[in-house]
């Protein structure tokens, strides 16, 4: 094998790992109902309680979005901005390469798609809570 032939390889490897991911990512947001969303997360059978419970409050079903976007791929890890008539800012989503095929992280995903940390800090000062957030610097002055 060349170098040459070597790096067709190498991008053949990303441009699948990239479909598989972006494939999981769709099935997920369009899923029919938690049961099979469930099957298309890290951590399954730690995270169907919280999927199931979520559904039973919240509602089931697809989740509607307006853009999905990569924008990062580093080694297994996929993130993508997903968009929201809510949220049109969108947030990000991380999709792992597992060897069970591609999974979203459940916890990320509905921390910000439901937007759970703004929602506590505007509620009681006594409240508590575990929280994924991101965090970015301010754009520099020009």
């Amino acid at each position: 094998m060349t170098e040459k032939s070597i790096g067709l390889v190498e991008l053949s490897s990303v441009v699948a790992g990239f479909l598989v991911a972006d494939a999981a990512l769709k099935a997920f947001l369009e899923a029919p109902d938690s049961k099979t969303r469930t099957e298309l997360v890290i951590f399954p059978d730690d995270m169907r309680p919280l999927i199931e419970k979520r559904a039973a409050e919240l509602g089931d079903g697809p989740f509607p979005v307006t853009s999905v976007a990569l924008i990062e791929t580093a080694g297994a890890s996929h993130i993508y901005k997903v968009c929201t008539s809510a949220i049109p800012e969108g947030f990000p989503v991380s999709v792992m390469e597992t060897k069970d095929g591609a999974k979203v992280n459940w916890e990320s995903f509905v921390n910000f798609h439901d937007d759970l940390f703004r929602k506590f800090a505007a509620g009681p000062a006594e409240a508590t809570g575990v929280f994924h957030v991101l965090v970015k610097p301010d754009p520099p002055e020009t």
